[in-house]
């Protein structure tokens, strides 16, 4: 996000493991830029607030288990292409998540 010479990053995780667990959560900020007082900047590291859980998919849909009704709720469509996952989100939004080594 950018605008009147500033701009942010936001970095979000998320780890989906084989054994049917995942882990989600903000990872770091990083923003900055000119002003009229001086130029700024903020990087609040590592760290942040996770949730973390079980997943499952069933015809391209992904799945999480709701942690107090213990129902299985569908998360996003998906679609999966080398290293990039696209979620298809309930509200109509997308979002484009990349493959980290």
């Amino acid at each position: 996000m950018s605008g009147g010479g500033a701009s942010l990053a936001m970095q979000t995780f998320l780890t989906v493991s084989a054994d049917g667990t995942f882990s989600y959560g903000s990872a770091r900020a990083v923003g900055g830029g000119e002003t009229p007082w001086g130029t700024w900047g903020v990087d609040t590291g590592t760290g942040g607030d996770t949730m973390s859980g079980r997943w499952r998919t069933a015809d391209r849909i992904l799945y999480l288990l709701h942690p107090t009704t213990g129902q299985w709720v569908p998360a996003a469509r998906y679609y999966v292409e080398g290293n990039q996952l696209l979620l298809y989100l309930p509200d109509g939004s997308r979002e484009l998540w990349y493959r980290q080594p």
